[in-house]
């Protein structure tokens, strides 16, 4: 089987951007690394399809910095947040697992 490279570079992408992601904001719970690695996922899938660049990746991690700001008792409800005001994260029924 052939693997697409850029389909290569998006996941290593993606790998890197769940662990910085993590370290970023620390999930708390099972459902907490579930939803980051779907995220992850997500925008990989979301440039792989072309809609987003690379440069997409830290962006989303800006956006998980604004959420982790000291004030915040729930930085990641926050991040999801602004994914979702952000950039249309809604990925409606499809299994980013």
């Amino acid at each position: 089987m052939i693997t697409n490279p850029s389909t290569i570079s998006n996941a290593a992408r993606a790998s890197a951007f769940h662990q910085t992601l993590t370290e970023i904001i620390p999930p708390k719970d099972a459902s907490d690394r579930t939803t980051f690695r779907r995220v992850a996922k997500w925008l990989a899938d979301e440039c792989t399809a072309g809609r987003f660049d690379a440069g997409i990746f830290p962006l989303v991690l800006d956006l998980a910095r604004e959420a982790a700001g000291p004030q915040c008792r729930r930085p990641a409800a926050v991040f999801m947040s602004l994914l979702k005001k952000e950039l249309e994260y809604h990925p409606g029924g499809q299994n980013y697992v």
